[in-house]
């Protein structure tokens, strides 16, 4: 029997319920809620006893159920239709739609799915869902009400609704592989973490009885075995520092870094800091100097903390400049913008050594990143002082900039509030 053509009331109706369905499938991210509401409204809009979604499973080259009215659920979660045997696999493949009027009389029925659910197919109709002209599935509406046929009317509304679904579907898709992703690099970050503190732990009291004893037997020790406890010595003390770097990164990692904050003077801060360079900077015939505009500069901040900040880049300077070459270690003071009082505070670290390439720029205060390849690369050190540098900074409120041009060197700038906002003291980086 054919079926009567649709009033103008009943097509208002339905691209009226085509568009409040698109606006739920936009703000639906859940998989299973969203295919469940194709299949309803698919039933709906065709006036059809049931309707059924199922999506295209790659690794066995069938298509699978994967949205069902509420009573076929338990005898469909199971079944699989072949492509090659079945109208939705037809529909699949062409990617067009299909029209069954008689199922009685139609061999290209795969009836195993009628008998499994105990449901005669008389009418069907058939749509594929293709996305970007991929296909991906399949929606179905079976026994149209009343005994009439499906129409040409019923195929566009199934096939807007089938077109809206597919773009749902994949974006559900997609939010999906990005969670489980994030959650499968958490998961890698936590585990990274815990070897860090566990190993940095354990390290440490193999570490301080290796110094202890060098340090006692040293003493005691003739020039020739005293120069080789010296070099135990150094290297120890480099395995501590880097002990250090890891116990500061997993700290800051955890919230539990605590800023203690005082007012000094930066001149003599600079001066502080710096003195500890000069034998490696001898070593390389660096020129090391520091100035400070003005003189009787001050600044809050944790004075600890900051030192650690500022050495990490004296020692990258260092390290990165050819010898001969000079390094500055300045402090000077920035006005106020229009939202602040006090001020700003820029320490500098200025080189005129290798360089930075402007493509590895964005990368140097990822943690572990090293600019040379680590199988040629001359340099020690686990890669952590920038990114320990630029965590104090932020620590303070402030941040940590770097211009560069490779082969005539770089400029490293802490920028601090000359006095700091209110701070809760629990390591927490300000929002």
């Amino acid at each position: 029997m054919t079926a009567p053509l649709y009033s103008p009331t009943d097509r208002i109706h339905r691209l009226e319920r085509l568009l409040e369905t698109n606006r739920v499938l936009s703000s639906t991210l859940d998989l299973e809620p969203l295919l469940q509401t194709v299949v309803d409204v698919a039933s709906e809009l065709t006036d059809s006893e049931v309707a059924s979604l199922l999506l295209y499973d790659p690794e066995i080259q069938k298509l699978r159920f994967a949205a069902s009215p509420w009573f076929q659920k338990t005898s469909l979660q199971t079944m699989t239709v072949p492509l090659d045997r079945s109208i939705a696999g037809q529909v699949f493949r062409e990617k067009r739609p299909i029209v069954v009027q008689e199922g009685n009389k139609d061999p290209r029925l795969y009836r195993s799915v009628g008998e499994q659910v105990g449901l005669a197919t008389r009418s069907m109709l058939a749509v594929p869902l293709v996305f970007h002209e991929r296909p991906i599935g399949v929606l179905e509406a079976l026994n149209k009400r009343g005994g009439v046929h499906y129409t040409g009317e019923d195929v566009s509304v199934l096939e807007t609704l089938a077109a809206q679904a597919a773009v749902a579907i994949e974006n559900a898709r997609l939010l999906h592989q990005v969670q489980t992703q994030y959650e499968r690099l958490a998961s890698l970050d936590q585990m990274k973490g815990d070897f860090i503190a566990i190993a940095s732990h354990e390290f440490r009291t193999p570490l301080g009885l290796i110094l202890g004893h060098a340090a006692f037997l040293q003493d005691g020790a003739t020039p020739d075995v005293a120069e080789h406890l010296s070099v135990i010595i150094r290297a120890a003390e480099r395995l501590k520092d880097i002990l250090e770097e890891l116990s500061r990164l997993t700290h800051s990692d955890q919230g539990v870094t605590r800023v203690n904050l005082q007012v000094f003077p930066v001149k003599e801060f600079l001066d502080e800091v710096t003195v500890k360079f000069k034998a490696a900077a001898k070593e390389k015939y660096l020129s090391l100097d520091t100035e400070c505009r003005p003189g009787g500069l001050l600044v809050e901040a944790d004075r600890q903390k900051m030192q650690i900040a500022l050495g990490n880049l004296i020692d990258n300077a260092i390290g990165f400049t050819n010898t001969g070459g000079h390094v500055l270690v300045a402090a000077y003071a920035e006005e106020p913008d229009a939202a602040e009082r006090a001020g700003y505070v820029d320490l500098e670290v200025v080189d005129d050594g290798i360089g930075i390439p402007s493509a590895k720029i964005g990368k140097i205060f990822e943690r572990f990143y090293q600019v040379e390849n680590h199988m040629t690369r001359h340099r020690g050190g686990l890669g952590l002082g920038l990114s320990v540098s630029k965590s104090m900074a932020e620590l303070h409120h402030g941040r940590i900039d770097v211009e560069s041009v490779e082969g005539k060197g770089s400029r490293f700038c802490i920028r601090l509030p000359a006095r700091q906002p209110k701070y809760s003291g629990n390591g927490q980086k300000p929002h």
